[in-house]
C-alpha cells in the first residue's frame, strides 16, 4: 500500500477510537510521515507481548492530530498499523 493509502487507514481508525462524527473527524490533522523500517513485526511499538519476530518490516510513521492531543500510528506496508504510545518525558528531580 502506499504511503497515503495508509495515512487514510490511520486516520480512520483514530476517528473510530475516537467516535468521532464524520465532520469531526475532518479535523485530524496530519502532523508528520515519514518512511521507516521496523526491526520487527511489533512495527516499533512497546507492547505487552514480547517482541515480534525480529525481521525488517518496511512501512511509515504516522503522527496525527486532534485538538491539541497527539497520536503516533506505526503502519507496515500492506494495512497493518498499531497506535503506539508516545513516551512522556521524565520529570526532573526537585530537590
Amino acid at each position: 500500500m502506499s504511503r497515503t493509502e495508509m495515512a487514510a487507514l490511520v486516520k480512520a481508525d483514530l476517528a473510530k477510537r475516537l467516535k468521532l462524527s464524520a465532520d469531526d473527524s475532518k479535523d485530524i490533522e496530519l502532523v508528520n510521515e515519514i518512511d521507516r523500517r521496523w526491526t520487527d513485526t511489533n512495527l516499533g511499538c512497546p507492547g505487552r507481548r514480547p517482541l515480534g519476530e525480529s525481521l525488517p518490516v518496511p512501512g511509515f510513521a504516522f503522527t496525527l492530530a486532534y485538538r491539541g492531543r497527539q497520536f503516533v500510528y506505526h503502519t507496515d506496508r500492506r494495512g497493518r498499523l498499531r497506535q503506539c504510545d508516545v513516551r512522556k518525558p521524565i520529570a526532573p528531580i526537585v530537590r
